[in-house]
């Protein structure tokens, strides 16, 4: 859980953890109890004009770069974001900054009402990740928000965020890749006409630049064949720059569209978790939550002319394409902690050992340590003060790597 939290915080990680101990719903019937709980709340996600943002890398910088604008040229924006790092707020904000106690216990009253409502009805809950951003949108309901911030799940057609359903809604399309290939396809194509699908009925579409030529061309014929107005954004050198490129792109569109005053970017920092640096332990610790082939790319890109990692701790989910994966992580030319999360319940990582025999198979120095903390020992001892331990391949150890090296 959210380290101490209390109240209406503690509230809030309680219940929505409790939804992820349903066996959770998946595809149409997901999408089909999305929506009627956004019905029973009286569809919040219409209360103001959206951006959302849909990718396979990007997303999270892209939305936090946008609502820093936003929040910067005087405008209201309720954010929602996935996963979070450290604490359960990070998934939705106001105005860049976590909702107070009293405006969150509101919000929190009213979903679960509705939640209890789309239960008794069908027969199963609404996903952990629909009820948080239904929790979202309340929130910027609440407060009379000038525009709503999304960041998709898994996909598009089917996520639980499609049902930003207004004309208005501005799509963000970020880097499309490889990922979750069991549930969106197996190819670069099919993953790419999953997530586009929600162009239909929209009126403007932002393309970030593609690291594949076949996603840019579903993009192009889907915003064609919807009647949709396409702006490409030229890269522009690097995944920080192409999400600062594609997120000013995005408030040029609200200003166009809706009269809103200009915010340019600034550098106004990255998202937990998103090549982010600590220092604990006399050690500096880069952690970033780089989860598929994409993202561990960007991540070894963008460490370029920075002191390179002495030792790298890492876990991967299950489901995860381990030999592209490892394909990527071998090019970090140092030793290797593979590691696990979860426990009784999902989400679970691949075993450690196999991790580690595919790395192995691919020239890499490395050792297999299921347990975190033991792995966080192992390489706390394999270094000295100064050097950089690099922790990655999933959001989800992050918390606890942070905590463990702070005792």
């Amino acid at each position: 859980m959210t380290e101490e939290s209390t109240g209406p915080v503690k509230d809030v990680e309680t219940w929505l953890l409790s939804l992820a101990v349903h066996p959770s719903a998946r595809g149409e019937e997901a999408l089909s109890l999305a929506r009627a709980l956004v019905d029973e709340l009286d569809n919040p996600q219409r209360a103001a004009p959206a951006v959302h943002i849909i990718g396979t890398a990007g997303k999270g910088a892209a939305a936090s770069l946008l609502t820093d604008m936003i929040v910067r040229a005087g405008h209201s924006v309720a954010t929602h974001v996935s996963p979070h790092v450290y604490d359960i707020r990070e998934r939705f904000t106001l105005d860049g900054e976590f909702p107070d106690d009293d405006a969150l216990a509101t919000a929190l009253a009213t979903v679960r009402v509705a939640t209890g409502r789309v239960l008794d009805e069908h027969g199963r809950p609404p996903t952990f990740f629909a009820a948080s951003a239904a929790l979202s949108w309340v929130l910027g309901r609440d407060a009379g928000v000038d525009v709503f911030v999304t960041e998709a799940g898994i996909g598009g057609r089917l996520d639980a965020t499609a049902v930003h359903d207004r004309p208005d809604t501005v799509t963000v399309i970020t880097n499309i890749g490889l990922d979750h290939t069991d549930v969106l396809g197996e190819t670069v194509r099919e993953i790419a006409m999953e997530k586009v699908a929600v162009i239909s009925g929209r009126r403007d579409v932002i393309l970030a630049p593609q690291t594949y030529e076949e996603a840019r061309e579903v993009v192009v014929a889907q915003s064609q064949q919807a009647g949709s107005r396409l702006v490409e954004v030229p890269a522009m050198g690097g995944w920080r720059a192409d999400a600062a490129a594609t997120a000013d792109q995005a408030m040029q569109t609200l200003v166009s569209r809706h009269g809103f005053e200009r915010a340019r970017f600034r550098d106004a920092g990255w998202p937990p978790g998103r090549h982010e640096v600590r220092e604990l332990a006399g050690r500096r610790l880069l952690l970033d939550g780089a989860h598929n082939p994409l993202k561990i790319a960007a991540l070894i890109r963008d460490m370029n002319g920075e002191p390179a990692p002495s030792v790298a701790v890492v876990a991967l989910g299950a489901g995860k394409d381990l030999a592209a994966c490892g394909s990527e992580l071998v090019s970090l030319g140092c030793p290797i902690v593979v590691t696990e999360f979860g426990g009784d319940d999902p989400p679970y990582s691949h075993a450690a050992k196999d991790v580690a025999a595919v790395l192995q198979g691919l020239g890499a120095d490395c050792v297999a340590e299921p347990n975190l903390p033991a792995a966080t020992r192992r390489a706390l001892a394999a270094t000295e003060e100064g050097d950089t331990i690099l922790f990655t391949g999933s959001f989800l150890i992050l918390a606890d790597v942070v905590a463990a090296m702070a005792g």
